[in-house]
């Protein structure tokens, strides 16, 4: 496998059921997780058991509607402003709307 201490990475859609997986491989790893998605209760979950996994990762849980643009713009500047960059980039969420393209 590889390694990536000392890295970022935000899983969009983290606290889905592959994004739970996918949180908690890159955190085995080594990486500072931030796992952002709209189910804070499911997302809190997720936190604790990479932390119960991997005590010495860093793993952090946001609010994230991937439905609204300025939510994703917050998210991209308090990454900036927390960890300095992001290496790694997950997006597992989706939305649903009955709207015509």
């Amino acid at each position: 496998m590889f390694k990536l201490t000392g890295k970022v990475a935000l899983v969009v859609g983290g606290a889905g059921y592959l994004g739970t997986g996918v949180s908690r491989k890159l955190a085995e790893q080594g990486a500072s997780i931030v796992v952002a998605d709209v189910d804070l209760q499911r997302t809190e979950e997720v936190i604790a058991g990479i932390q119960a996994l991997n005590p010495p990762s860093e793993a952090k849980g946001i609010f994230l509607d991937i439905t609204s643009q300025g939510c994703v713009e917050e998210i991209i500047k308090r990454i900036a402003e927390e960890y300095g960059q992001l290496h790694v980039l997950v997006n597992l969420a989706y939305a649903v709307s009955k709207a015509s393209v």
